[in-house]
């Protein structure tokens, strides 16, 4: 569960374009 989170936020983090 916590995998797939931390997933999500760097997805999120890089569509902002913040690798």
């Amino acid at each position: 569960k916590l995998g797939i989170t931390f997933r999500a936020l760097r997805y999120k983090l890089k569509k902002l374009g913040i690798d």
